[in-house]
């Protein structure tokens, strides 16, 4: 059987040309290499179809999206274009994020400076109200002072020589009065003077003309007649009777004079203070707490308006 098949193997070998054989495998080998090499050409051509394929899916889905995207920012803009158009005064057609972020930002550092405002609003305002009782309660002390002060003025007076005072000055002013007592003692005092001057001269006068052969004692004439002399004597002694109750009268006037005159110089600072709580210090602080109470309305306004805003 072996001897068979080696028979036959010899008698092939016999009918084959090899070296063509070998030539022909070499080929088929060549083209087999080829065959592989488009294989794998056509498996990367696929895969790149098939990625290309798998992008253009996943960019349709993203194309999708955008569009989505986009009809809801178109949406979104066409509900909020009066607000955001409001807020920035126009509606942007590019960056809107970017404006509203700038926008935020400026609103953000308007109401932190707003905040410092009230802030210091308020410490103003605690500091105003604050004066503004200290102030109060000074003006109420000082109205009562005066009250007080005009009550003992009034009761001091007393209505009824108060009354006779104003006749003898002719005015209700207190200063007048005081002045117009002044001159009322001064004029009292030349008359007493005067009276005091006239009786001495008068009993030299008649004393003199009593004498022999007496001459006026003026101008130092004779006269005519004793009758004269008699008439000039008993002129004399009727004026001299006169001078004791005008000089009384003098004197009285005078010492009441002086007396209401004492008495209103007692009440002189008195009148001064009064005087300067009606016309300065009570104004001056009437003033003073309008002013403040203006500053006050303005400040709780300032912060109402502001918190508002914020």
């Amino acid at each position: 059987m072996l001897l068979y098949k080696e028979h036959d193997l010899k008698s092939t070998e016999g009918t084959v040309d090899i070296s063509k054989l070998k030539q022909e495998i070499d080929q088929l080998a060549k083209d087999k290499l080829e065959l592989d090499a488009k294989i794998s050409q056509l498996s990367s051509e696929m895969n790149r179809l098939h990625l290309q394929s798998s992008a253009q899916a996943q960019i349709d889905v993203l194309k999708k999206d955008k569009g989505s995207k986009e009809e809801n920012i178109r949406r979104l803009k066409a509900k909020q274009e009066d607000t955001i158009s409001y807020l920035l005064g126009h509606m942007p057609t590019t960056n809107i994020r970017t404006q509203i972020d700038d926008y935020v930002g400026k609103q953000t550092e308007s109401v932190k400076t707003l905040r410092q405002e009230v802030h210091q609003s308020k410490n103003q305002l605690s500091t105003k109200e604050a004066e503004k009782k200290m102030i109060s309660e000074t003006l109420r002390k000082k109205e009562e002072d005066l009250k007080s002060k005009l009550f003992y003025l009034f009761i001091t007076l007393k209505i009824l020589t108060w009354k006779k005072i104003f006749s003898v000055c002719g005015s209700q002013n207190f200063d007048d009065g005081l002045l117009t007592f002044k001159d009322k003692m001064s004029q009292t005092q030349d008359t007493r003077g005067s009276l005091l001057g006239a009786e001495h001269f008068f009993k030299k006068y008649a004393t003199d003309l009593e004498k022999d052969d007496p001459c006026c004692p003026l101008c130092h004439r004779e006269f005519d007649t004793d009758q004269e002399v008699k008439e000039l004597v008993i002129e004399l002694k009727n004026k001299l009777r006169m001078v004791p109750a005008k000089l009384q009268k003098a004197e009285k006037d005078l010492d009441e004079f002086r007396k209401k005159y004492d008495s209103m110089m007692q009440l002189k600072p008195l009148k001064e203070n009064i005087s300067t709580l009606t016309s300065k210090e009570i104004p001056e602080l009437k003033t003073k707490l309008k002013k403040l109470n203006e500053d006050i309305g303005t400040l709780r306004t300032t912060i109402e308006e502001v918190t508002i805003l914020y």
